[in-house]
């Protein structure tokens, strides 16, 4: 009994001297019941690591623009599928990445390999690191046709040493509305437009397009889908850019993963050449990542979260 009373003493001061603001309040309460967990033999949810999420790395030049280089965003991760394109994802934590379930539906963990700290796809890259994938956890709920709950974790076999080109993105912060703001959204992209012209990167590119409100998402089904954009242009978007994460640069100078973009939509790169079909002026649908952080949570048991500055 007084060696119960001990510990409880130690660890009530241990969790007073640690912060957790890459996890949501719920996260918090499952992180401290960790240690009756650990009293009574079951799983530690999460841990919290002596590291920083959503880091870009660069540097910043005269008039606030910026020097990109190779490995800005050190969470790009990459899904290879045998004789397929490879599909996008994101890195949270040392040993999951998060991408749209549609992009990993019907596949075997033993199929599928993550390529980490890549960077230019047309030449071989003797920095990347690859991993095996153990487990692909897609959410129950998912439906393949209306794109809804399109979101799957994939854990990988090894745990990811993080470095500058392979670190975490920060999870959203919890309840927030990001609607109004400005997303950054980057990937790779290899594929055939809709009118038939073919396009891809060898290297990763970005761009920065505006949140719409929920009622202009004219494909959206369910709260939980956000749409970028804006209303009544093309979309740019395509696809194959399916998994890719939907960014947010926060005023502390980290980048938060607040969406998952889905593969229901047209690619509007055809405008470029012909007048834009009517399909291609919907705006691309994302999963807003905030609307299943404790789903999130629950299913990475063990893993390791970086903090916010």
């Amino acid at each position: 009994m007084k060696l119960c009373l001990v510990l409880l003493v130690f660890y009530a001061k241990l969790m007073s001297c640690q912060t957790f603001s890459n996890i949501s309040d719920h996260g918090v309460q499952r992180l401290r019941a960790g240690f009756f967990d650990f009293l009574f033999g079951e799983q530690t949810t999460v841990q919290a690591c002596k590291c920083k999420c959503g880091i870009p790395n660069r540097r910043q030049r005269l008039l606030g623009g910026t020097d990109l280089k190779p490995y800005e965003f050190p969470w790009l991760s990459q899904i290879m599928v045998e004789d397929s394109p490879p599909i996008e994802a994101t890195l949270i934590n040392d040993r999951y990445v998060i991408t749209a379930a549609s992009t990993v539906y019907g596949y075997s963990p033993y199929k599928l390999k993550v390529v980490l700290g890549v960077y230019d796809n047309c030449y071989a890259d003797v920095t990347s690191e690859t991993f095996s994938v153990s487990n692909i956890i897609i959410h129950p709920e998912f439906q393949y046709i209306t794109r809804t709950n399109d979101i799957a974790l994939l854990r990988l076999s090894t745990v990811v040493p993080f470095q500058k080109r392979i670190s975490p993105v920060c999870l959203p912060t919890p309840k927030m509305n990001y609607e109004h703001k400005v997303a950054t959204i980057a990937s790779w992209y290899e594929g055939v437009t809709s009118d038939g012209y073919e396009t891809s990167t060898c290297q990763p590119r970005k761009i920065d397009l505006p949140i719409a409100e929920h009622e202009s998402c004219t494909k959206a089904t369910q709260e939980s889908q956000g749409c970028v954009g804006v209303v009544g242009s093309s979309s740019i978007l395509c696809r194959d850019d399916a998994g890719s994460g939907v960014l947010y640069s926060s005023p502390g100078g980290y980048y938060e993963l607040i969406g998952i973009l889905s593969d229901y939509q047209s690619c509007a790169a055809s405008s470029l050449h012909t007048n834009p079909k009517e399909e291609d002026l919907n705006l691309p649908i994302y999963t807003k990542v905030n609307s299943y952080l404790d789903w999130i949570l629950f299913h990475t048991k063990g893993a390791c979260y970086c903090n916010k500055i």
